[in-house]
């Protein structure tokens, strides 16, 4: 006789301590969880992972068809946003993803041809998935390999890069061209992947050879003729908008000082002695300024400061703008110097104040990554995974990007993606979609490859690769519907914070105030530096509704691949009050139900409700209507009445076809849930810090916890209704019971039983 002890839930999964039952996951006896196929965790068919044309998941109608450019360049509208020059009056927002390492690497392994056919099927399935916009950022690294020298594009590959640029182009997907990341022009990509972030500091600092390269790499890109297009990089309307280095504030993270060649460093000492003698002029007085000891100042043994504290940092801070407004200036004279006239984009990673006004000074469109779901060091064994939500916080990581965005700029977001493995991972799409829409973004950049034709069992140290994953597929699907499509309204007013000098003065190496920045969950919110001249012309906006200062910042925390912003400390805002004026202003109608002491914020156009400390978020608009809710919740939205679910999960009903959702005859239900690795390894979840460690990443099959929905939809006839069971290909895998009571369709999801596990459902009049 087995003797088997079971456990409770624990966060991912249903363990069995000690002598392991059959298809259930183990718990070893130092705690580690070990995933396997089981009653609560089923295999997800990822044989095919190609949306078939015509299927419900078919997104391809909501951008236009190609070519790309046809309308001519995208430019920046009269009100601040992206248009194209025939047609500058007409607001155009782009969704899409980067950043290609996965196809790359996987055409490494093929020959020449095999690498073109494999890119040529990729461009044919992306407008599907609802995109019409790439940032293939890995390109520089795929283009280097088997190079015969630095600087010099291996023909061979860039003859299957300009085919595949030529095949996007004529879909109608865009290209925003991120001149480097990693390689810079090597062929020694391993060597150039470990000195990116110098690099990055190099290029700063204006150090000859580094920007050198910078240079050479960017006129071959700009000035090099596609034959498939017969026009130049530089010259076609296809690309959107070119960035001069992805991420590059890390290079001035204080950490890669410590890490950088003894030449890089005195490089820096250099620059920094230099730019304090011109604002100090002696010793004595940079001693005063720093609360030093005068009897030790000199300029011959300053040091950069380890953090970004007092003085120092904001000296720091400001060292770093001056040389980042003439390397903007340097990289813009090499750009435009080859002829281009298309928009530039600069700066993407960081949200402290003082890049938020170089952004101001000098680029026409502002750019901003946001990740959440935070991880240590990817998927490696020994990095750490945060479990926690961001409903639970307030959405904090899509406000402190949005805390970045400029008035009368086009924001675009170049990448985001809520971390794996972490249980809330189902939050996605009906948070950073839906609030980026209320603001009116004008792009969101997706990371990375949720597009392939095929899901294989690749390892990757971060495990970005959305294509194999069902639940960031079906965030994707709810985030180009309610996004892309336009589902929710942009709000109608505007919030304006405007950041004195002064304040740079005192606190430009935080972020804005995390309280002040909540204004952005229910109306418009943007940051303007109104004592500093824009190099750029700004568009002509209309006036904010309202205008209000910083209060104390929030810290930055920034590692080597993103930031994160902690709340703001002795805060003097009230956000209650604040919202009680927006409600006698107009800018909140008197019945929404926005209320900071409970912290319930719900949207100015009503469409978006959180309820932080419930841990849930509702969608309701005319054609989609969603929520994420912990398990065992119920909640009435309009047509949708979600009556519980045995686990946590987002739960979206979607028109598809041109209807409003309550006479619509076509609609895709996502039930989304959770996913993981078979045989992936974690240690117990740390109740009080919320992290687990992550000892194996595991491998294919896929796994999607299985859980029950109990829900409802008022709609048009009924009766008429047939539910199926979708692959992730859109294809009706199982035709499911369902049953009508009230004028409302009875639907009971039990995915455990299903005969192919799915996040996807179908229910259409037949």
């Amino acid at each position: 006789m087995k003797l088997t002890l079971k456990l409770a839930t624990i966060g991912m999964a249903a363990f069995v301590l000690g002598t392991v039952a059959a298809g259930e996951n183990i718990v070893k006896s130092d705690g580690t969880i070990v995933f396997s196929a089981n009653e609560e965790w089923k295999i997800v068919d990822m044989s095919d992972v190609q949306i078939k044309m015509g299927s419900a998941l078919d997104l391809s109608s909501i951008s236009e068809s190609g070519p790309a450019g046809k309308h001519g360049r995208i430019i920046v509208s009269k009100n601040g946003g992206l248009a194209f020059e025939d047609s500058p009056d007409v607001p155009r927002r782009f969704l899409g993803f980067g950043v290609f390492y996965i196809y790359f690497k996987l055409m490494d392994k093929m020959d020449t041809d095999a690498a073109r056919e494999y890119l040529l099927s990729l461009a044919g399935l992306i407008r599907r998935q609802g995109y019409n916009i790439v940032r293939p950022m890995a390109m520089e690294s795929y283009l280097m390999k088997g190079a015969a020298a630095d600087c010099e594009f291996n023909p061979e590959r860039l003859d299957t890069i300009d085919r595949f640029a030529a095949e996007l182009k004529a879909q109608g997907v865009y290209t925003y061209l991120t001149i480097a990341a990693y390689t810079l022009g090597r062929t020694n990509t391993g060597k150039a992947f470990e000195e990116r972030n110098e690099d990055k500091l190099k290029m700063f600092l204006g150090d000859a050879e580094t920007r050198a390269r910078w240079k050479a790499v960017t006129e071959k890109r700009l000035s090099h003729v596609n034959p498939y297009t017969k026009i130049a990089w530089k010259d076609d309307p296809a690309i959107a908008c070119v960035e001069f280095y992805n991420e590059q504030e890390i290079g001035k993270n204080p950490v890669v000082l410590t890490r950088v060649s003894r030449t890089t460093r005195e490089l820096f000492l250099t620059a920094w002695r230099a730019w304090l003698i011109e604002k100090y002029k002696t010793p004595e007085a940079l001693a005063a300024a720093w609360n030093e000891s005068a009897d030790t100042a000199s300029f011959d043994v300053i040091e950069p400061p380890k953090d970004d504290t007092g003085q120092k940092g904001i000296d720091l801070g400001f060292f770093y703008i001056d040389l980042a407004r003439a390397q903007m200036a340097w990289c813009e004279d090499v750009v435009r110097g080859t002829g281009y006239k298309g928009l530039i984009a600069q700066f993407n990673y960081s949200k402290k104040t003082f890049d938020s006004a170089v952004r101001w000074e000098t680029s026409a469109v502002s750019t901003m990554n946001a990740y959440t779901g935070g991880s240590t060091d990817g998927v490696r064994p020994g990095s750490k995974c945060w479990q926690g939500g961001s409903t639970g916080l307030a959405a904090n990581y899509w406000r402190a990007a949005n805390g970045t965005r400029l008035s009368g700029s086009p924001f675009i977001i170049t990448e985001t993606h809520h971390y794996f493995p972490n249980i809330y991972q189902h939050e996605e799409g009906l948070i950073f979609a839906p609030y980026s829409s209320l603001q009116g973004f004008d792009g969101i950049i997706l990371h990375e490859d949720p597009v392939a034709p095929e899901a294989l069992d690749l390892p990757h140290p971060y495990d970005d690769w959305s294509a194999r994953n069902p639940v960031a597929r079906a965030n994707d699907f709810i985030t180009a519907c309610l996004f892309q499509r336009g589902d929710v309204k942009k709000a109608a007013h505007r919030v304006e914070l405007q950041i004195p000098s002064q304040y740079l003065h005192a606190s430009g190496n935080k972020a804005i105030n995390t309280e002040q920045d909540k204004i952005a969950l229910m109306t418009g919110f943007s940051i303007t530096f109104p004592e500093i001249k824009r190099l750029t012309k700004s568009a002509s906006i209309r006036p904010p509704d309202s205008v209000i200062l910083p209060d104390s910042g929030a810290e930055v925390i920034a590692g080597e691949w993103s930031t994160s912003v902690e709340a703001s400390r002795n805060s003097a805002f009230s956000l209650k009050g604040f919202v009680e004026g927006m409600r006698s202003k107009g800018i909140l109608p008197a019945d929404n139900l926005s209320d900071p002491d409970r912290e319930v914020f719900q949207s100015e156009t009503g469409e978006i409700t959180m309820r932080v400390r419930e841990k849930l978020v509702r969608v309701v608009t005319p054609r989609t209507e969603g929520v994420s809710l912990p398990a065992d919740r119920s909640e009435l939205l309009s047509c949708l009445r979600v009556e519980g679910s045995s686990i946590p999960a987002a739960i979206a009903a979607v028109a598809v076809d041109e209807r409003p959702l309550a006479s619509s005859k076509r609609v895709v239900l996502v039930y989304n849930t959770e996913m993981a690795f078979t045989g992936m390894e974690l240690s117990a979840l740390n109740t009080s810090t919320g992290w687990q460690t992550m000892y194996k990443q595991g491998t294919m099959p896929i796994l999607m916890r299985t859980g029950k929905l109990n829900a409802s939809l008022t709609c048009k006839d009924a009766s008429k209704f047939a539910l199926y069971a979708l692959k992730v290909d859109g294809t009706r895998a199982e035709k499911l019971p369902v049953s009508v009571a009230d004028g409302a369709l009875k639907i009971e999801i039990d995915i455990a039983s299903l005969k192919y596990t799915t996040p996807f459902f179908e229910l259409v009049a037949e």
